[in-house]
């Protein structure tokens, strides 16, 4: 991006760094916290960023993202929203006992876990039915007040690592005229036709399996991978990241794992909002159920 983005890249009454950018504990008001990231204030007045871009992709410090700990936990691979239904809505989330193939309606969009992985092309269908079909799936938001980086939810050894191409600025027919929560309400079905990376991490000592899908919404299909097949990586380590805008998310359960997500995190305010959850944080934990093989 030029550096012409640089513009409100200060402490300016109008810039990111402005006392009303960042976020103030005494009035709850702000956008960021900058305490939060790695960043050199010395060097002004851009604190060391290239462009906006290069600080839309900010990493964090590892004190402000702990990394949860304990047996059988997965972490979020996200700072990001779960999304959540009102009462009487056919959706959930999580979806369980996902299916290997569902049609479109113009109402609502079920999750396809063979188009969500694009089976054929890439060459996965073995994979997703011997460990994903029958499982579950977690979708979360991303807005771009966010941290934009992707960290493993669990440890393990990268399987599959691969990057399928999409479409632009769709969304839910059924929303289309509340053009506010279009691509909210939207996202299982771009989970399908956006652009999108998907991994396919086996956990370290066990042959079960997680998939995560970083999915482009809108007009965002830089999804940057920064780490390679037959890898090894460490719950919390980074996968990639986005770039230029918010997204949304998939974690996908091996079949055999029976989960169980934090308390309330699926709660909704007045608004209809759920509360961020922090990448690295408990998202679940599991425990292995018995799956008979049809």
């Amino acid at each position: 991006m030029s550096r012409v983005s640089l513009k409100y890249l200060n402490e300016e009454p109008e810039g990111w760094f402005s006392p009303e950018a960042v976020y103030n504990p005494k009035t709850r008001k702000g956008f960021w916290k900058p305490e939060d990231y790695v960043l050199d204030r010395s060097n002004k007045p851009n604190w060391g960023f290239s462009s906006w871009n290069d600080w839309f992709i900010r990493k964090v410090t590892a004190q402000s993202r702990p990394l949860a700990q304990g047996k059988n936990v997965i972490v979020n691979s996200s700072d990001s929203f779960p999304l959540a239904y009102p009462k009487g809505s056919p959706l959930t989330n999580p979806t369980i006992e996902t299916a290997s193939q569902q049609k479109f309606w113009m109402k609502d969009t079920l999750y396809s876990l063979y188009d969500m992985f694009s089976v054929k092309k890439a060459g996965v269908k073995e994979i997703v039915d011997k460990y994903f079909v029958g499982g579950t799936i977690y979708q979360a938001f991303l807005d771009p007040w966010c941290y934009h980086r992707w960290h493993s939810p669990v440890t393990g050894t990268i399987v599959k690592s691969y990057k399928l191409d999409g479409s632009y600025y769709l969304d839910k027919p059924g929303v289309y005229r509340d053009s506010d929560n279009s691509y909210i309400e939207s996202q299982p079905m771009l989970s399908i036709v956006s652009v999108r990376q998907i991994y396919i991490i086996k956990l370290k000592d066990s042959d079960l399996h997680i998939a995560v899908i970083e999915i482009g919404m809108a007009e965002v299909s830089s999804c940057n991978t920064t780490v390679i097949e037959g890898q090894e990586v460490n719950a919390g380590e980074q996968l990639g990241y986005f770039q230029f805008g918010g997204s949304s998310h998939c974690v996908i359960f091996d079949k055999r794992m029976e989960v169980t997500f934090k308390e309330g995190m699926f709660d909704m305010d007045a608004n209809g909002n759920t509360q961020k959850q922090l990448v690295n944080s408990f998202l679940c934990n599991y425990k292995v159920k018995e799956v008979k093989n049809n």
